[in-house]
This record gives C-alpha cells, structure tokens and sequence, in this order.
C-alpha cells in the first residue's frame, strides 16, 4: 500500500503539470482486483451481463477518466530516485519552493541563487529527499525576508548544511577523524567560506573564527 501511496503521488503530478489536468485522475492498484474483476472494473458493463451485475450496468474506470488521465499501478514501474542522485533537479526545485514560500510571506521572487549557497546544495547528499529540500528552502526564505545582512544569512545557511552533513558521517569539523576525511567537495566549501569571512574580516583571524564560530585553529588551518 505504501508504494501504491508514492506511486499514485508522482502519477497525479504528472497529470497536474500535463494539458489534461483539468480533467480527472483515476488511479487504480491492480494488484488489489483479482483477474476476474480486473476487465469489468476497467471497462465496465452493461445491466444483466453477468449473475450480480449492478442494476443499470457501471461505467468502466477508462470512460471515467476520459479527458483526464488514468494510472493502473502494477501494469508499469515507476522509479524514483533518491534526490542525490538527481542534482540536476536540487538548484530548479530549491528556488521553487523558495518562490512559493514568498508567496506566503509576501516576499519578492527569486530566480537565482548565491553561488556559495548553490553548491553547498549541491554537496548535501539529503537524507530527507524532497520534503527536506522544501522545509530548508523555506527556512532561507524566511532568513532572507527577516535577514539584514544576506552575506552573513548564505553562510549560516551553508554552515548548517556542512554541519548536518558532517554529522551525518559522525564528523566533527573542528577535530576530523582521519580515518574518514571529508568529501573533496566539502572540504572546498569549508576552506572557500573561511577564506572568504577571512578577507572580508581584512585578515583578522579571531574576528573569522567568532563569525564562524569556529577555532583560531581552524582558520589557520585553512588560510595557511
């Protein structure tokens, strides 16, 4: 039943986004009809047709979704990857979700994103799929509306996304366990973010660290 549930979610989307979706959706699990009501069920028949037939006949499920579309679940395999296996689909979504989170808050639109903040989307391997990408594209729309400064708002938005992904591979960053070094791609943006607070601090290197909330050590680190 549960992959009848995703199964039936993706197939209305499609329907939605197609020139039929004024029309209805039927959505059928075959696996659920036995073979000897499979026929009737989609066709249909007319009174009398056979012992226990409705009264008046029944109209079948494909004239009930003519105009609209009809999904026999179990006749066709649906395959839905994970959402770090799709990254071409993590920048389009985001400012998606982030546009109709400003809908809700009556703020502007976006149809970009910062550099910094797109590619730490893009190193985030997110567990949560699709409905983890919605509930932070609507946190950074909201730290966006409310944010004075959006520089410092990117990088608090990159540094949870490291954060979380660190501690998803039982990482800490400011002590590494070099018996599981960081994903190239990551340690990029970690060293890319504190070089760039580094010189926008003019070289200070506790001011860096207290804006970062990380160690002198760990800018040192990165800098040198």
């Amino acid at each position: 039943m549960r992959v009848f549930f995703f199964s039936f979610i993706f197939a209305q989307s499609i329907h939605n986004a197609s020139p039929r979706a004024k029309g209805p959706f039927v959505a059928v699990n075959c696996a659920a009809l036995p073979d000897s009501l499979l026929e009737s069920e989609l066709f249909g028949y007319v009174d009398g047709a056979f012992t226990g037939a409705r009264r008046g006949g029944k109209p079948g499920l494909f004239e009930m979704a003519h105009t609209g579309t009809i999904f026999l679940d179990e006749v066709l395999d649906i395959s839905v990857p994970p959402l770090r296996k799709r990254p071409e689909d993590i920048i389009p979504l985001f400012i998606s979700f982030m546009n109709q989170s400003a809908k809700k808050y009556a703020h502007g639109t976006y149809d970009h994103l910062p550099q910094k903040l797109a590619d730490a989307l893009l190193a985030y391997r997110w567990p949560g799929n699709i409905r983890e990408l919605r509930n932070f594209a609507e946190k950074a729309t909201v730290l966006f509306s409310f944010g004075d400064e959006r520089e410092d708002t990117v990088n608090d938005l990159v540094r949870e996304l490291m954060d979380d992904e660190l501690e998803g591979e039982g990482i800490n960053l400011d002590a590494p366990d070099p018996g599981k070094p960081l994903s190239r791609t990551l340690r990029e943006i970690v060293a890319e973010a504190i070089r760039a607070s580094w010189t926008s601090n003019n070289g200070n290197i506790s001011e860096t660290a207290r804006v970062l909330g990380i160690d002198r050590a760990t800018v040192l680190k990165h800098i040198s």
